[in-house]
Parts: structure tokens; sequence; C-alpha cells
């Protein structure tokens, strides 16, 4: 299965074209892939934090993506993996 998941990775690949990865492109994901998601708070900057939620049962995973703002790489690769996660095979 792994190896039809990396051979098929431009199906989950998500376009985030820029290195930096501001909230607008946070909003937008979640618009695009209409996303479940809850506002659980609010950053110093009165920005809302998210959560997305995926599935049922009784383990929880939690990922969390740039604490820093100019370090987009974690959230990128999030955003990918939240997209397989979400797709039906």
């Amino acid at each position: 299965m792994i190896n039809e998941i990396i051979a098929d990775y431009s199906k989950y690949q998500e376009n985030i074209p820029h290195r930096y990865f501001p909230p607008e492109s946070v909003n937008r994901l979640i618009a695009v892939n209409n996303y479940q998601y809850e506002v659980i708070g609010k950053s110093f900057q009165h920005r809302p934090i998210v959560k997305l939620s995926v599935g049922k049962g009784d383990f929880k995973i939690i990922f969390w993506a740039q604490m820093h703002g100019n370090e987009s790489t974690a959230s990128r690769a999030m955003f990918d993996f939240w997209k397989l996660l979400s797709t039906e095979n």
C-alpha cells in the first residue's frame, strides 16, 4: 500500500506555491477541501486557531505544525497527509 501512495503522491499533494504558508492559505485549503474544523482558540494576533477532524474511534492523533511562522515545511507535509487521510479510495 505504501508504494501505491508514493506512486500516486500527486493526488495528495496540495498546491502551496510559496515558501511561506500564511493563515489565508490555511483557510483556503480548509474551504476548498471542505474539511471539518472547529475554532479552538485565538493567537496573540487574534487569528483563529483551528482543529481539523477526520474519522471516528477511540484513538486520537494530534498533528501540530508551524509553531514558528516562517517554518512551513511541516505544515505543507501535514496538509498533504491530511488530504491523503481524507480521500476515499
